[in-house]
């Protein structure tokens, strides 16, 4: 039960989105990436979140449309960054999911290092892939980092991709898939299934009608928990 618990773990993925006129991170006071107008994301990842999420949140900040229209200037909010050719720059951030029952806030509702570096890099790859390689900066996942940026408005915005039933199960995070992997094995383990050749059970030791009933149902209860 455990296990199949830990399966069911659904994040959140977020950005905060602010719309600049230029922007640059630093690591030990080195340039890792800077961009002219466009976009920093601070991308933060949670427990549960899978690369379906990653991609979806990367397809959406794209078509964001947070500058004016390019044919009529006059008409607010028309234009997104794959409009205007503009550029990215991407920073992970963790701390985003942050609470506070104390005044040291508490980290641990975010995806640990290992797992988030690789949705933080289909993230950033999906994004390179629609506005170029050349269009998308970064910085250095899990260091220290100095941002600088001018924003432009100013403009700050946030927005959420939630896993869904579809997603989940076929873009699962590494943990889930994981655990969901060893719940079914466990369960694989505890009821094999019989052959359609095999000779039935014999009469001494047998199991009752409704024993067999109320196992079944046992094995499928924790089945949909395991999913």
């Amino acid at each position: 039960l455990h296990l199949a618990k830990a399966a069911q773990i659904v994040g959140a993925m977020k950005l905060v989105i602010q719309r600049v006129v230029n922007a640059a991170v630093k690591v030990d006071g080195v340039s890792t990436g800077s961009i002219g107008r466009g976009l920093v994301l601070l991308l933060g990842i949670e427990n549960g979140d899978t690369l379906a999420q990653a991609k979806q949140l990367a397809t959406k900040v794209l078509k964001v449309r947070l500058w004016p229209d390019l044919k009529v200037p006059s008409r607010q909010w028309g234009s997104s960054v794959l409009d205007g050719g503009l550029e990215l720059l991407v920073v992970s951030q963790f701390t985003l999911f942050a609470t506070f029952k104390k005044p040291k806030p508490d980290f641990r509702k975010a995806m640990s290092g290992d797992e988030a570096k690789l949705l933080y890099e289909a993230f950033v790859e999906h994004c390179r892939s629609e506005l170029g390689v050349d269009k998308v900066a970064t910085g250095v996942f899990g260091a220290m980092m100095q941002v600088e940026l001018c924003n432009d408005g100013p403009v700050t915005v946030e927005l959420t991709a939630k896993a869904t039933a579809s997603n989940s199960d076929s873009d699962a995070s590494p943990r889930s898939s994981a655990a969901a992997s060893t719940a079914k094995s466990a369960k694989s383990a505890k009821s094999p299934k019989s052959g359609k050749g095999d000779a039935p059970a014999p009469a001494e030791g047998a199991v009752s009608r409704e024993d067999r009933t109320g196992d079944a149902a046992l094995d499928s209860t924790l089945e949909m928990q395991a999913q």
